[in-house]
C-alpha cells in the first residue's frame, strides 16, 4: 500500500516557532568560519533547494532516532525557521517517517517519541 500525504506514516513535527533555537545553533556554527560551516552550508543549500523544488508538503524526513537523522532534523528545522522568519505566513509542520527495527533499543524508541513530542 501506498501511503497518502496524510497517512498514518507520516507525523509532523510541532510549530516551527520552537525551532528558533536549531536556527540560532545553525547560525553560530557558520558564523564561527570552521571547517565545518562549508558543509553545513551545503547542507542547508540543499534542503532548500528541495523545499523549493518539491515543496515543502510533499517533503519527509525519514528520523529513526540515530546520530545522523538528528543532525538532519536540526539542519531541516533550521531551514524550515528562516523560511517562517522571512515569510510567517509560511508555516508548514515537518513530516516524518519512522520505521521500527525488529529489535529497536528502547532508548532509541523513547528518544523518538520525545523528539516527536516536543
Amino acid at each position: 500500500m501506498n501511503p497518502s500525504p496524510t497517512s498514518d506514516c507520516c507525523q509532523s513535527l510541532p510549530p516551527l516557532h520552537q525551532y528558533s533555537r536549531a536556527r540560532q545553533d545553525i547560525r553560530t556554527i557558520l558564523e564561527a568560519e570552521l571547517q565545518l560551516s562549508h558543509r553545513v552550508r551545503e547542507s542547508l543549500d540543499i534542503i532548500r533547494e528541495t523545499f523549493e523544488q518539491f515543496g515543502v508538503e510533499h517533503v519527509a524526513l525519514s528520523f529513526n532516532g540515530g546520530k545522523d537523522c538528528t543532525v538532519m532534523l536540526h539542519l531541516v528545522a533550521a531551514v524550515l525557521a528562516e523560511q517562517q522568519h522571512k515569510h510567517p505566513e509560511s508555516w508548514a509542520p515537518i513530516k516524518t517517517l519512522y520505521v521500527t527495527h525488529h529489535s529497536p533499543f528502547g532508548e532509541v524508541d523513547d528518544f523518538v517519541e520525545f523528539v516527536a513530542t516536543r
